[in-house]
């Protein structure tokens, strides 16, 4: 009954139906696909930079606070717009939150924070990543967006994480 009435609006009235943005959570096998993939990309066992002592190429590590602000993240999200992100994987290293699983969503719902477990960012191209740390860190990295970042957020010089080599 439902698909006969949505399959009866006119072309003309279902341009006018505002679009719901992007968010599923991952299948198991999809997810442990992806874990795989961005550990062998970025050298994650566990933890990463700057809690690792090992540095990546391309990568900033810096003060988590300003990430908790609304601005700071609409800049970064802008950031990953001009490299051409719409969608990202966020992933974190163990289900806390139920309402928060592995998932794939919409560049407007990213939120680059700590929420009880170390959360990486990063899309299909695996080309950046972004990790926020239970130590109060958030780092960006990959050869393309870590020049858009700087370039959207001037200031990011003032937060660099205190412990991390620079």
């Amino acid at each position: 009954m439902f698909v006969q009435y949505v399959r009866g609006f006119p072309d003309d009235d279902l341009t006018e139906v505002e679009r719901l943005p992007f968010r599923r959570t991952l299948a198991v096998s999809e997810r442990e696909q992806v874990w795989s993939e961005i550990k062998a990309r970025w050298g994650i066992e566990g933890y990463w930079y700057p809690l690792s002592a090992k540095a990546p190429k391309d990568a900033l590590a810096l003060d988590a606070e300003p990430f908790f602000d609304a601005e700071t993240q609409t800049r970064l999200r802008e950031a990953l717009a001009a490299i051409g992100v719409s969608r990202v994987w966020e992933l974190r290293e163990f289900d806390v939150d139920p309402e928060s699983p592995d998932r794939e969503l919409d560049l407007e719902f990213f939120e680059p924070v700590y929420t009880g477990a170390e959360g990486f960012w990063t899309d299909r191209s695996l080309d950046w990543l972004i990790y926020a740390s239970h130590e109060d860190s958030v780092t960006v990295a990959g050869r393309r967006l870590l020049p858009a970042f700087k370039h959207a957020v001037p200031e990011w010089a003032k937060w660099i994480y205190p412990t991390a080599p620079h």
